[in-house]
């Protein structure tokens, strides 16, 4: 739940990739509180041969979370011009069960319609009933390989992000243009927007890109601090 100075993190990915990795990335702070959505793009663009990079990448940054019902949730959309609610904050608190989800979730195609899937995240995903805590920190993980269907939407919708607290990372992967989704990342830029070049990549780069993403989770600490 968004609370005065509780901001809800978007990382915006944009990439592709392979099966579920056994690559892992360097823990995250045991005591970190946060509810985190992803969102993992499954249009056309992405291609059916990729798609599996995608979950791996997911998956990698799951196995550094500390899962856990007073801990870190997780929640995850698919999307394509439509979003799927795969699953919410209150549905998994183990992390083998929660990996395995995500490995389960099938390729779809269509066009992309991420101003769909922001919104559907910060009205639907982030409630009560979905899991979401009162006091605790949100972040969303946007997971796409290229430019949405109607970037003016788009933009509009993480304006509405960010008019409602909510902080906004993006991540570029072989992504034509990186003009929509700097407007969508949150300033500073630097630690808010990243590009990897080529989607089988993601893996290798995981460690890295989830440092920092990891550095703004450790800063929400279950104590409340």
């Amino acid at each position: 739940m968004l609370t005065d100075g509780g901001a809800c993190v978007i990382l915006w990915l944009l990439l592709s990739g392979a099966n579920v990795a056994k690559t892992t990335a360097a823990p995250c702070n045991p005591n970190a509180q946060v509810d985190i959505y992803f969102m993992i793009d499954a249009s056309g663009s992405v291609k059916a041969q990729n798609f599996p990079h995608l979950l791996q990448f997911v998956n990698i940054l799951i196995g550094s979370l500390p899962i856990g019902q007073n801990q870190v949730r997780v929640g995850v959309y698919r999307f394509n011009h439509q979003p799927t609610f795969i699953f919410p904050l209150n549905r998994y608190y183990n992390k083998a069960a929660m990996q395995r989800a995500v490995s389960a979730i099938r390729f779809t195609a269509g066009t992309t319609g991420t101003f769909r899937v922001l919104r559907q995240m910060r009205l639907n995903g982030f409630t009560a009933a979905n899991g979401d805590r009162p006091g605790v920190h949100n972040i969303g993980i946007l997971i796409t390989d290229g430019i949405s269907n109607n970037p003016y939407q788009t933009i509009a919708e993480a304006t509405a992000c960010k008019r409602a607290g909510i902080e906004l990372f993006c991540v570029g992967a072989q992504i034509p243009s990186m003009k929509e989704v700097t407007a969508i990342a949150s300033k500073p830029k630097k630690p808010h927007l990243f590009r990897v070049n080529k989607f089988h990549q993601m893996k290798s780069q995981a460690p890295a890109i989830f440092k920092k993403i990891c550095s703004q989770i450790s800063k929400y600490f279950s104590n409340g601090e």
